[in-house]
């Protein structure tokens, strides 16, 4: 007969970790890179321009080669473009937000995206449709350079308007990719399966300092 150790007898075995698991997603990742990347991109340049609007005809003015035709033109759209602005940037940082609740794989990220995208949408038509006469005007003076020789009207107005349905079609790419995406079957499913879990298996943004 054998006898066992009092070691053997009162001591259990560690426990161990529960594996990583291996077949996570990889597009949480990539689209939370992206969203992240553009909205602050775009929230900060917003916002550097709206700080800038007070000075706008300063600057323009100090210059001395701008036309001030092309300055009043710019000035008599701001009442539209300045608001617009100002939703844009807010807009901007909304898709920030929702970057980094994808990233971290929070059940969040689904409706912030899907309220951030039609928002988009309708900012992207509405900023083109707003700038679409201060650039007749600009192409009609040749870029708004003093003695610039411009560009009939008719033509002016062709180019712009195929430089606005480009920026309209570009602008909508992401929202519209967000609102098809999102409301797949199988990907609301795997949000919906994120509240389960305790954390994140990314951990949390920005990440926590270990105790």
């Amino acid at each position: 007969m054998t006898s066992q150790s009092p070691y053997s007898q009162n001591m259990a075995p560690p426990p161990t970790a529960p594996a990583a698991p291996t077949d996570q997603s990889k597009w949480p990742t990539v689209i939370g890179v992206i969203a992240i990347v553009l909205g602050a991109g775009a929230g900060l340049m917003g916002c550097a321009g709206l700080a800038m609007l007070p000075f706008y005809g300063q600057i323009m003015e100090g210059m001395g080669t701008i036309d001030p035709r092309l300055i009043e033109a710019q000035r008599e759209s701001m009442p539209i473009t300045v608001p617009l602005g100002i939703l844009t940037a807010l807009a901007a940082f909304l898709l920030l937000f929702a970057g980094i609740a994808t990233l971290c794989r929070r059940v969040s990220c689904r409706r912030l995206s899907l309220i951030w995208a039609p928002i988009k949408i309708v900012l992207t038509l509405a900023n083109s449709v707003a700038s679409y006469s201060p650039m007749v005007t600009s192409f009609e003076l040749g870029g708004g350079a003093r003695g610039a020789t411009g560009i009939p009207t008719d033509a002016a107005q062709v180019i712009v308007a195929i430089i606005v349905v480009i920026t309209v079609l570009w602008g909508w790419a992401l929202p519209v990719f967000m609102l098809i995406w999102f409301s797949r079957g199988h990907i609301r499913e795997e949000v919906d399966s994120w509240r389960e879990q305790a954390e994140p298996p990314y951990g949390t943004f920005p990440p926590q300092p270990q105790p």
